[in-house]
């Protein structure tokens, strides 16, 4: 029972990988495209009833709530690629491994690898990437709330858009995906996420192990992780 009610909070919890969506057909001029590949996560925070499970493809938005739905497509495709994907298999089972001998983390090692690896790889594109971070909120920066209701309309989603914009601002404002750069930030994201999830907290030996395994997966991650994503937005376009 406990296990079934993590794996549900498990899929509701802030996602980590907004740079992943974000490199993925990246248009640095259209900030509502931008948007759309992170509001499946931003709407779950108003419960798993307003969770956008479908969103078509359009090919030639004219308007920013065409753009958004373009982008929620996106994200949405982009997550199913990913997680189907041998790469994310390998890694998360290496990870997974790799916790299970260098840790005293007993239980729900799959899914503290899975966060870690979703992590590591946006750290990895802010690190090949300096600019893409800024790029991404500026984008969210230019969203209009005129914009966000013209898409809430189109989709039937009964969100007060006040209310939505209002954590939006906050997710700009935050600008907490830089704190993946810097090795305590990381762990601090990691264990929020954690604390989030329903999953056991980190003791002092843990945490020195996972700032190990940061580095040490880094060196392994550099050499495929790029050509991972490129091939999932082939696969898209």
């Amino acid at each position: 029972m406990r296990l079934l009610k993590m794996l549900l909070i498990f899929s509701l919890f802030q996602n980590m990988n907004y740079l992943s969506h974000y490199y993925i057909l990246r248009e640095y001029g259209e900030p509502s495209f931008t948007l759309g590949k992170v509001i499946p996560d931003l709407l779950r925070i108003f419960g798993p009833a307003h969770k956008i499970r479908k969103a078509r493809n359009i090919e030639t938005p004219q308007r920013a709530s065409e753009w958004i739905m373009k982008g929620a497509y996106v994200h949405l495709e982009s997550d199913r690629l990913f997680h189907q994907s041998a790469y994310f298999e390998n890694e998360t089972q290496h990870l997974k491994e790799e916790i299970k001998a260098g840790s005293s983390i007993r239980k729900y090692r799959y899914f503290y690898a899975h966060i870690f690896l979703e992590m590591l790889i946006d750290r990895l594109l802010l690190l090949e990437y300096p600019e893409l971070g800024r790029h991404f909120y500026e984008n969210l920066e230019r969203m209009e709330t005129s914009d966000v209701q013209a898409f809430f309309e189109l989709q039937a989603i009964a969100v007060d858009v006040d209310a939505f914009m209002q954590i939006l601002h906050r997710f700009r404002k935050s600008r907490y995906l830089f704190e993946y750069l810097d090795d305590s930030g990381f762990l601090y994201a990691f264990t929020r996420i954690l604390n989030q999830s329903g999953l056991p907290p980190l003791n002092r030996e843990n945490r020195d192990f996972m700032i190990t395994l940061i580095h040490k997966s880094e060196e392994r991650l550099k050499a495929g992780f790029l050509r991972m994503l490129q091939e999932i937005e082939a696969s898209i376009r």
